[in-house]
């Protein structure tokens, strides 16, 4: 690219210089009338590879020097909402030129060289001023190497989309203060000092589905049919590493107690060990259940729990005691 400017110069004073050829003898005016034939061949030539370059540009992925970048901004601009901002964790410029321009656009980092604490705290100001957020994650050596940025905003902010296009994927994240918002509280303490805040299913645009109400508990209401699917968000609050790693456990149960389905999970998709946890610090972590086929009709209670995750032992739940919670909310599963 840098050299491209000179080339295009060389290339015009080649041409010049042909076009003005001067010779002598009686052939003169037919040699030179053939230099110059030959000079706006040769620009002709040029100016037809130059506008093939530009068709294959637009209508060849194939011959595509960078990422097809506007297929990411144009799908941000289609789906973006009052409040969202646009971030990105590599100064690529070709991403900025096409980012939507009705879109706040960050960087973080913009140079090389940052460390782990600068990059969060960079995010943390960024995600803690705009409600949903639209990550590019473009790990390269010397920005952000380890994914640090990415890292912050799966554990602290609430991933609710994942969009994969040719080269990259794009995340959408519900941003801490909108988390704050959408929330449902359920204040519950577990023994070495993990807190569970509350709880939410949200859909792709980072909207609650909780849409109705139960008329005869006032719980939340979910809901659904057989082979449906929904993503649980649960929001701790840690008081600290814990002494050894902990599993979260989320049951699906029936109004007789059967597990209808489940998952296990270290907290942040295995990412994020409680013995990482540092005081006072806010998490976010996700599980997404499938309700099985043939599934019969009848309201269903989520059972969130912890376990040690190397003697498979309960961890208490402290006030009342008992070794899990029941979540303020109704699965609904209908016919």
């Amino acid at each position: 690219v840098q050299a491209q400017p000179a080339f295009h110069v060389l290339l015009a004073v080649g041409l010049v210089w042909i076009y003005n050829l001067q010779f002598s003898g009686s052939k003169r005016r037919l040699i030179q009338f053939a230099a110059r034939t030959v000079a706006i061949g040769l620009l002709i030539l040029l100016l037809l590879a130059n506008l093939r370059a530009i068709s294959n540009y637009h209508t060849q992925p194939a011959y595509a020097k960078a990422p097809p970048w506007q297929l990411y901004h144009d799908f941000v601009a289609r789906k973006s909402a009052p409040g969202d901002v646009m971030l990105t964790n590599f100064p690529e410029a070709s991403v900025s030129y096409y980012s939507p321009d009705n879109l706040p656009f960050y960087v973080i980092p913009t140079e090389r060289g940052h460390d782990r604490e600068s990059l969060e705290a960079q995010t943390e100001q960024v995600a803690g001023a705009y409600r949903r957020i639209w990550f590019l994650p473009l790990l390269r050596e010397g920005f952000d190497p380890d994914g640090d940025v990415l890292n912050w905003l799966d554990r602290h902010a609430d991933r609710v989309d994942q969009i994969f296009f040719p080269v990259y994927n794009l995340n959408l994240y519900l941003s801490p203060p909108a988390i704050e918002e959408l929330m449902i509280p359920q204040p519950t303490d577990f023994a070495h000092g993990i807190h569970l805040r509350g709880f939410q299913v949200l859909d792709k645009r980072g909207q609650s589905r909780f849409e109705q109400t139960d008329p005869a508990t006032g719980l939340p209401l979910l809901a659904l049919q057989p082979e449906d699917k929904f993503t649980l968000s649960l929001y701790w609050q840690a008081g600290g590493p814990t002494p050894e790693p902990a599993t979260v456990f989320v049951h699906l149960l029936a109004a007789d107690g059967f597990n209808r389905t489940g998952q296990d999970n270290p907290p942040v998709w295995g990412s994020y060990p409680t013995t990482e946890w540092q005081p006072g610090e806010r998490i976010t972590d996700k599980f997404t259940l499938t309700l099985p086929p043939g599934t019969p009709p009848g309201d269903h209670r989520l059972q969130v729990g912890w376990y040690n995750s190397k003697t498979q032992a309960r961890i208490p739940r402290l006030n009342p005691a008992a070794d899990h919670i029941l979540l303020d909310a109704i699965i609904r599963v209908e016919p």
